[in-house]
């Protein structure tokens, strides 16, 4: 242990009489950071906390916040994203206390690019930025349902006009079972009828993409939130085993909310064996037409990787990860920090995404599942079978 004459305190590893390795350096004025060191400066995963609350859990460079990294302001707002040399820079999402959220490209701690706002009532506005206002063309999109396209000069409303409403489910809340009936079984076991199945299905696709409306925490972790869609996907599983290719399809895409051509290609493939083979080319069909343009890209990226993760949970089965990296791709979407994570899960096999308690360690990807992209907002953790 070194001390300073000022009341600073270092705790840890030397390296050539230099901080190296994991290592604690306490302040007199209450600060103190634990991490990793390098050549006497933070190098790695470290966290940074101040006497008012407030914390840094992420990425260092030379002793500045680069890479993955998450703030929290002693107000309650907290900055999850990508930082460079102490700022905001690419991708990030910056959380208010009162449950306002802003996902979008940062330029130096600015909004620029695309982006969205994300309101606790269920509305949302998606567009794009510049120097910190809407800038362009965007769209409100209301609780209910109801769009406004907006065009924008610098945070100026130039003009709006209406847009049809997004479809909205006629199942409410009540009907989306606990998580407990999911865990035991006793969901899968209840027949959902075919008219009233794409309702159903819809409803708990709007729920992964609003977690806040989750009853129980613990749902709000995508391998426990899929399974609110496995009963759909099992079904679907049992149709393909019984050649019912067409079908098992028309499952698929309302999960995604797109509808298979059954005169594509990719259904008569013969490299096409198991289930998993199939659901790759429903996912890589559809990234082979997204593109930037393609109008609510959440609406089929959310699902898809709920089902990739279900496919992971249940079977172990990481190929699907490519193919939603291939949709996000082609949907035009930041290739950062999202991005990192498909790209991650895809090669879980790799021993340095896991910590000693076999737990997928954050530091080396620096960030939650973001719940506006991935329709949850929790840690995710190794499943129990893999």
């Amino acid at each position: 242990m070194l001390s300073f004459v000022d009341g600073r305190r270092y705790e840890g590893n030397w390296l050539n009489g230099k901080k190296s390795g994991h290592g604690v350096f306490t302040f007199p004025n209450g600060k103190k950071y634990e991490g990793e060191y390098f050549n006497d400066l933070r190098n790695g995963y470290g966290v940074e906390t101040f006497a008012d609350g407030e914390r840094y859990e992420g990425n260092w460079i030379n002793g500045k916040k680069n890479g993955q990294g998450v703030y929290f302001y002693k107000n309650g707002d907290n900055y999850n994203g990508n930082w460079v040399d102490n700022m905001w820079q690419g991708h990030g999402v910056y959380t208010f206390a009162n449950g306002d959220i802003i996902d979008c490209q940062w330029i130096n701690g600015v909004r620029n690019g695309a982006g969205s706002e994300i309101f606790p009532d269920g509305s949302r506005y998606d567009g794009m930025y510049n120097n910190g206002k809407r800038h362009g063309d965007g769209v409100y999109t209301f609780e209910d349902g109801r769009r406004l396209k907006k065009l924008y000069d610098n945070g100026t409303l130039i003009s709006q006009e209406e847009l049809p409403p997004v479809e909205k489910s006629t199942i409410s809340s009540t009907d989306i079972p606990s998580w407990n009936s999911v865990k035991s079984g006793e969901f899968k076991k209840k027949q959902v009828p075919k008219t009233t199945r794409k309702n159903k299905i819809s409803s708990v696709v709007n729920m992964l993409r609003n977690p806040t409306s989750f009853s129980d925490p613990d749902d709000r972790n995508i391998e426990e939130s899929c399974r609110y869609l496995g009963q759909y996907i099992d079904e679907a599983s049992d149709l393909f085993v019984d050649c019912k290719e067409v079908e098992a399809a028309e499952i698929i895409g309302e999960i995604l909310g797109v509808t298979f051509d059954p005169n594509e290609d990719w259904f008569d493939n013969d490299e096409i064996e198991y289930f998993s083979d199939f659901l790759y080319a429903a996912l890589h069909s559809i990234g082979e037409k997204i593109s930037f343009d393609t109008p609510d890209h959440d609406r089929i990226i959310i699902p898809a990787a709920n089902i990739a993760c279900y496919m992971w949970e249940d079977y172990g089965n990481t190929k699907l990860f490519s193919a939603v990296t291939f949709i996000w791709v082609e949907a035009g979407k930041d290739c950062e920090a999202d991005y990192l994570w498909f790209v991650r899960m895809r090669e879980n096999g790799d021993y340095r995404i896991r910590d000693k308690y076999s737990e997928i360690d954050e530091k080396y990807y620096g960030l939650d599942v973001d719940r506006s992209i991935m329709g949850s907002d929790c840690k995710l953790y190794r499943p129990g079978n893999y």
